[in-house]
């Protein structure tokens, strides 16, 4: 029999096994509190499906509380959907459909208002009556075209070897797109700083809606915001955080994921509405010249289309040498009542992603 019940810290281990026998990964303990249990507002909400016979963990769900912000400061209350998992053993039971189900009734009693994420397996979602108003995109810097192709032939192991040709090929261009745009010396800005923490990204957030004609919306990215996502992260080892000082206010700003691998992963970028499209693109370059001087191979950064904002700053990245992919997941999204928010209108940043990368 399958019984369905909200996880106690006691469930912790048992589910963190449960995902890394499914994924065949080693996300540790203190990976999982810090992603479901030290979240910016509060624990969230783990929903577990369990076989009563074995008193195995059989499905997972999981909602993380996050508040977006309006161009008028209000905040309103939603919920990351990670972990969805069922075990394959058990599938045509109705488990996926059972678990969201609880979860709904949850967040509802909780003030959640809206639940979103992202997955290839939209079919069950729009079973749930989620949208799938759009998909992220990509973009790349490649500074060492070799160890570039290593790494990203190594992410499908069933590329076969004109899907290893194609690869190389997209590593070549993109070091050969970039290191033209490199042939003069990288300008240095006055107010860039290195490796001074962003305490608070609200004024840039507040401002870029604000000054926008659209009605955007974005996830709130308080203090409180800023250090659980980025400087606590438990995923993360290296962290390197660029700011444009001006007149002593934090203009923009660029923090980075630096893996194991040497690989390095954008993940946020703030450009506030006052700065032109130059000092913008100057930023970026210097930005990226000392990630590669710390020996990073590559450099990959979500990208979004969906916003006039968002398909701007992505032309930036372009701009300076970066290589645009058209290519992602789908973002899912639910109201649970009725509510006025578009997802069309959500500016996005790669904060949107589980943050393990």
């Amino acid at each position: 029999m399958i019984e369905y019940k909200i996880a106690q810290e006691s469930d912790y281990l048992s589910i963190n096994n449960f995902y890394n026998r499914l994924h065949g990964s080693k996300r540790t303990i203190e990976q999982f509190r810090w992603e479901f249990h030290d979240g910016p507002l509060k624990p969230g909400i783990y929903i577990i499906a369990v076989d009563s016979d074995n008193n195995a963990v059989v499905g997972s769900q999981a909602a993380m509380y996050m508040n977006v912000v309006l161009s008028h400061g209000e905040k309103i209350l939603t919920a990351k959907s990670e972990d969805t998992l069922v075990d394959p053993t058990y599938r045509g039971k109705n488990i996926f459909n059972n678990m969201y189900e609880m979860l709904f009734d949850e967040c509802k009693k909780n003030g959640i208002e809206y639940i979103w994420g992202f997955t290839t397996a939209i079919k069950p979602f729009k079973g749930m009556n989620f949208e799938v108003p759009w998909s992220h995109s990509q973009t790349l810097a490649v500074s060492n075209p070799i160890a570039a192709y290593k790494y990203l032939v190594k992410l499908n192991s069933k590329n076969k070897l004109k899907d290893k040709f194609k690869i190389f090929g997209l590593a070549a261009k993109s070091y050969l797109k970039l290191k033209s745009s490199f042939l003069f010396a990288v300008p240095k800005l006055k107010g860039f700083q290195e490796d001074i923490p962003v305490a608070d990204a609200s004024l840039i957030i507040g401002n870029i809606l604000k000054t926008s004609q659209s009605p955007y919306f974005a996830i709130d990215q308080d203090a409180n915001y800023q250090r659980w996502r980025f400087y606590a992260n438990s995923n993360y080892k290296t962290v390197k955080t660029y700011s444009l000082i001006i007149e002593n206010q934090l203009k923009a700003f660029l923090i980075i994921h630096i893996s194991d691998e040497n690989i390095g992963y954008i993940v946020q970028a703030l450009f506030d509405p006052s700065l032109g499209e130059k000092v913008i693109e100057k930023f970026i370059q210097q930005s990226t010249a000392k990630i590669f001087r710390l020996g990073v191979s590559i450099i990959r950064n979500w990208s979004f289309t969906h916003t006039e904002y968002n398909n701007k700053e992505n032309q930036h990245f372009i701009k300076v040498g970066y290589t645009f992919l058209d290519r992602g997941v789908p973002f899912v999204w639910k109201s649970l009542n009725n509510g006025p928010l578009d997802p069309s209108n959500l500016i996005s940043f790669k904060i949107l992603s589980e943050g393990t990368n």
